[in-house]
């Protein structure tokens, strides 16, 4: 787990990206963790926004 000086490092360094994912109304599935991983080996660090029409809170989505 990041603690939270490490989180506010890597949230600084992601804020010139722009998101490459969107959840949406569909929330999180299987195929959208398996993209984002693939993702994560090849960038290292990724964006990803949350809709507003996403039925699940943002925060239970950032555990997923």
């Amino acid at each position: 787990m990041l603690t939270g000086k490490q989180k506010r490092f890597l949230r600084s360094k992601a804020h010139h990206l722009d998101p490459i994912f969107q959840v949406g109304k569909g929330g999180v599935n299987e195929n959208m963790i398996k993209q984002i991983s693939d993702a994560l080996e090849a960038r290292e660090l990724l964006k990803v926004s949350v809709l507003q029409n996403c039925e699940d809170d943002r925060d239970t989505v950032a555990q997923a």
